[in-house]
């Protein structure tokens, strides 16, 4: 096995994604963590605001990692 086929392909095909699937769910992920921890970060000072912010985001991730054929262009 190569080490360009190791590095870039093994674990998307493994994940049955092509490459630039794995790579628009793996910034998308990145994205909505930012934003979580934003969230969590003025909850932190202001415990009014974004009080479910966490739940709401796991539940849309958790969504996500189980239907692997969700499409990204919805969002």
């Amino acid at each position: 096995m190569t080490l360009i086929n190791r590095l870039f392909l093994e674990h998307p095909r493994n994940s049955n994604l092509t490459y630039i699937n794995h790579g628009r769910r793996a910034f998308y992920f990145s994205f909505l963590f930012f934003k979580t921890s934003l969230m969590c970060f003025i909850h932190g000072i202001i415990p009014a605001l974004f009080s479910t912010c966490v739940r709401d985001n796991k539940h849309e991730i958790e969504m996500i990692l189980l239907n692997r054929s969700i499409n990204l262009d919805l969002y």
